[in-house]
C-alpha cells in the first residue's frame, strides 16, 4: 500500500526570483504543496562572489501573497528551528 507523497516546500519570506518561480512551477504542473516553510532574510555566513548575475529591475511578489493566492498555508520559521521541524 502506496502513501501519497507529501511536499513541504522550504522559502524565503521576501521577494525572491526562485521562490516564485518554484512555487509557480509547482502550481503549473499542478503538484500540490502541502506547505510553505518561509525563512526571513538573514545574513549568512558565506563567501560573495565577485561577480553577480541577478536580473535587475525586475519586481517579484511577496511569497505569502503568492501562497494566497494557490491555497497553500504559510509558515514563517527559521528553517534550522524547531518550529520548523514541528512543522
Amino acid at each position: 500500500m502506496s502513501k501519497a507523497l507529501r511536499i513541504g516546500v522550504f522559502a524565503y519570506n521576501f521577494p525572491h526570483q526562485k521562490t516564485q518561480e518554484g512555487l509557480l512551477g509547482l502550481f503549473v504542473n499542478a503538484i500540490p504543496v502541502e506547505g510553505i516553510l518561509a525563512q526571513d532574510w538573514r545574513a549568512l555566513k558565506v563567501r560573495r562572489s565577485a561577480k553577480r548575475i541577478a536580473p535587475r529591475g525586475l519586481k517579484f511578489s511577496e511569497p505569502r501573497l503568492v501562497a494566497e493566492s494557490l491555497g497553500i498555508p504559510f509558515h514563517v520559521v527559521d528553517h534550522d528551528g524547531a518550529a520548523c521541524v514541528d512543522l
